[in-house]
Formats: structure tokens, sequence, C-alpha cells
């Protein structure tokens, strides 16, 4: 055996050792890395892909939630008074329409609004904006229209006695009127003295600028500050419950009372109140 290694020069003999062992290291990393690269590959790329999106300005868009469906009026009613629903400002500023001439129907003047309206179908509008004239109590408004237009055109006294009236039937008070000698109109308080806003309706074929038409007649009575007194039955169908409701000039009042005999008319403000 030393003869023979005695022909290979010993520098030779190290570089072959050395070439062995770097080849196992190598061979030995490699197999590490074999078994890794997949998933770091993977876990590379995923955050490179995600960092380039964010610093792109990429955000992800939220999405609004779904009310579930109300399986009735009354729960809509019940749940929209807890949890109001979302509405777009409305813009207040002037309108566009223009209102020259108006005419209130007096309470002897009923007959002959409705036989000049008695072809109308009549569309009607809520309190369904973010606007002052929606969001301020009926009784204010009620005080604030006797002061501009004076009393309304029919009151819960005036309905018709002759026939039976249903709860639904018991509208509080209501305005007629013409405007510009052709335009019916219709303002209303269906709920009482709790209530906000007023329901204002006319024809149909007026329907698409009903909330143009509803500001520009009645915004008059938010810009100004007058109010007059007045008094009024309300009643409370769900109770069956009858009340006094008004202004006295000074403060807003409501006062349970026994059911009245509306044959009598409408009641009389005390002035012992003032």
């Amino acid at each position: 055996m030393r003869e023979r290694l005695k022909y290979f020069p010993s520098s030779f003999t190290g570089a072959l050792m050395t070439c062995a062992l770097l080849s196992l290291i190598v061979s030995s990393t490699t197999r590490e890395a074999s078994g890794q690269s997949l998933a770091e590959m993977y876990r590379t790329a995923r955050f490179k892909a995600q960092s380039d999106l964010i610093l792109d300005g990429y955000r992800a868009r939220a999405l609004a939630p779904q009310r579930v469906p109300y399986p009735t009026d009354s729960l809509r009613t019940w749940i929209e008074l807890i949890f109001p629903p979302e509405q777009e400002p409305v813009d207040e500023e002037a309108p566009v329409l223009q209102i020259n001439r108006w005419q209130l129907a007096p309470k002897l003047g009923r007959s002959w609004f409705q036989n000049k309206f008695s072809d109308v179908r009549w569309a009607y509008i809520g309190s369904n904006a973010i606007i002052e004239l929606d969001t301020t109590f009926t009784r204010d408004l009620r005080a604030r229209l006797e002061a501009t237009f004076g009393t309304p055109t029919q009151t819960i006294a005036d309905l018709d006695r002759s026939r039976e009236w249903t709860d639904a039937d018991y509208v509080q008070f209501e305005y007629w009127f013409t405007l510009n000698d052709t335009i019916p109109l219709r303002v209303m308080d269906v709920n009482g003295p709790f209530e906000r806003g007023l329901v204002v309706a006319s024809g149909d074929t007026y329907r698409d600028i009903l909330p143009e038409l509803k500001q520009a007649f009645l915004g008059q009575i938010i810009t100004s500050e007058e109010k007059a007194p007045y008094v009024d039955y309300y009643y409370l169908p769900e109770q069956r419950m009858w009340f006094l409701s008004g202004f006295d000039g000074r403060r807003f009042f409501l006062e349970r009372i026994s059911k009245p005999d509306l044959k009598l008319g409408r009641p009389i403000l005390d002035r012992e109140r003032n």
C-alpha cells in the first residue's frame, strides 16, 4: 500500500479529500433546501403580492349592512323608531318651483273643493327627509299653520257623523289648498301632536315634484317664528282615549278628557290660559 501511495503527490491527495468533503456538505444542504423550498417560495410570493397591493393603495371595500325584511308594517314602524333608517340630506335651498297664488278652502267650502277635484287620484308624501319641516313636532307646525293660513279646513270635530268611521279615518286636522288656481294640495296631521312633520297630498300627475311642491309652499312656515294659539280634539285610537291638544300662546298642552259631543263642533280655547 505504501508503495502505491508513494506514486501520488501529497498535495493531490489533500485536494481529493477536500472535494469529497465539499460534495457531502452541498448534498446535505440541497436535501434540506428541497424539503422547504415550496412552502418558503409560496409564503414569500404571497407576502410580496399582498405588500404590493397595500403599497399601491388597495383597501378592501366595506359592504353596507343588509336589514332583515320585516314581516309586518307595525313591526317596521316600531323598529324604525328605535333605529331610524339612514336618509340622504336634502338641500334646503330656495326651490325652483314657484307658487304664485294659493287659496285655502274654509270649513264651509269643503264641498266646493271636493267637487272641483273629485276626479283627482291622490299621491302622498310624509316626513321622508332630514329637513326642519320634517323633523319639527307636528304640534309646533300646527301653530305656525294657524298663524300663516288660519284655522284648518277640517278637524276631527268636523267628520260626518252620518256614517261609521274606522280608527284610520281620524285624521287630526287637514288644510285644503288650491295652488296656482289648478293644483290641489292637502296638508294633514295623521298621527297627532307627538308626531313630527306633516303628510302632504296632491294629484298623482304631480307625484314626481311633490317633494318640491311641499317645500316650495310650506317652507314659509319654517322661516317664520310666528305661532298662533289653537285647540283641537286629539283621539288616540289604540287606547280609545280623547284629549284636548293645543297651544295657548306660551306653551303646548295635552289634557285627557272624556269622549266629547262632536255634534257641538270644534272646541274653544279657554282664554284663561293666557
